[in-house]
């Protein structure tokens, strides 16, 4: 019983584990095969418990008090004798096509929140920086997407500047779209012209299931105007 809940605490849901080897340059080796006694196709949904072969992978998963931690996966590939063809069964935690678990990019997460840089970030998961801003960037998405929620009646508008381009020697702005009443963005778009901000954002909020807001403030410059959107007119 011990065994079994130490190895579920190190291991992904569904697997069981085999072997371990730990090397002295502090990476463990977890070698494990999951147990089910039957897949389901990913193309007819027709259940198969008919092996066809097997395949290991190996996958990085989060790091235990600083050791690198290697998940060998022994997987079988099943045949699916309704498409007659053969698939490779799926791992909770692990995305089609990953080389590493969603629980490593959520600590690569927690670990780019709380260090000083993400230089560190890198030296300690052991991960290139395109890896590091890859997975970062994606842990935020799926966290923005969480706290999602519909349009608000009441929306502002405002532009900043965003970067200056050397070549035309000119200020380049973006557009900020907040929550008006309760403070918080929704959405940014590069430009700060009405015909640049139309296209993706106000046919969004017109097209949507909540209909559109209907006030919007703009601040552009020295001048805030207010401006009423319906579905089926908008006016800037």
């Amino acid at each position: 019983m011990p065994l079994r809940t130490l190895s579920n605490f190190i291991l992904l849901p569904e697997l069981n584990l085999l072997s371990i080897r730990v090397f002295k340059n502090k990476q463990g080796f977890y070698r494990c095969e999951k147990v089910s006694g039957f897949e389901v196709c990913p193309r007819c949904a027709t259940p198969s418990n008919t092996i066809y072969d097997h395949r290991e992978v190996e996958v990085k998963d989060a790091p235990i008090r600083g050791k690198s931690v290697y998940l060998k996966i022994k997987k079988r590939r099943f045949f699916c004798k309704k498409c007659k063809n053969p698939f490779t069964e799926p791992v909770p935690g692990i995305k089609k096509g990953k080389r590493c678990t969603d629980r490593f990019e959520r600590e690569l997460l927690h670990a780019c929140e709380n260090y000083q840089s993400l230089s560190r970030v890198r030296k300690v998961f052991k991960c290139s920086t395109a890896y590091v801003y890859k997975a970062l960037y994606h842990q935020l998405e799926l966290k923005r997407r969480m706290n999602l929620y519909p349009w608000p009646k009441t929306i502002g508008i405002d532009e900043h500047k965003f970067k200056r381009n050397k070549q035309l020697s000119i200020a380049e702005f973006a557009s900020i779209i907040v929550d008006y009443n309760n403070k918080r963005v929704m959405e940014l778009v590069e430009g700060k012209t009405a015909a640049g901000l139309a296209k993706p954002v106000i046919e969004d909020l017109c097209l949507s299931e909540n209909s559109c807001s209907e006030m919007v403030k703009i601040s552009t410059g020295a001048e805030n105007t207010y401006s009423m959107i319906g579905s089926n007119n908008t006016q800037f």
